[in-house]
């Protein structure tokens, strides 16, 4: 049995290589997200695929699955990067979140829209905005 918090490190150490990471949204009254607009609202993104990914030096490359027709999919990928370890700390998650809008705007019908993202109002107190410039 592994502890959660050391789950990424160990997968690492066992095969060697960069596991693959997903970033999700994730609720922004924690201390543990980034604040994005995503579709000109404010959302928290967690940091930890960003951390893990400067920590382990991995590159970057961006998976979008999707239906083609019945028991079908398609996976397309998008390079972005063979190391982030001298970017500053948000830029991947920004360019994740304008990745996540690309992907929604193709195809709206695979995002899950019952998932109640912004029901809870943004607030100063719950951190700095970034802004995706």
């Amino acid at each position: 049995m592994l502890p959660i918090s050391g789950t990424i490190t160990y997968e690492i150490k066992r095969s060697q290589t960069c596991t693959g990471n997903r970033c999700r949204p994730k609720s922004w009254k924690t201390n543990q997200c980034i604040l994005v607009k995503l579709f000109g609202k404010p959302t928290g993104f967690v940091t930890g695929p960003e951390k893990s990914a400067r920590l382990n030096d991995c590159s970057i490359v961006f998976a979008h699955f999707y239906k083609t027709k019945r028991g079908h999919y398609r996976m397309d990928t998008e390079f972005v990067a063979d190391s982030i370890k001298d970017w500053k700390e948000g830029d991947l998650t920004k360019i994740y979140v304008s990745y996540v809008e690309k992907c929604i705007r193709k195809e709206p019908a695979n995002y899950l829209w019952s998932h109640r993202r912004w029901k809870h109002e943004y607030k100063p107190e719950y951190g700095e905005l970034l802004d995706r410039k």
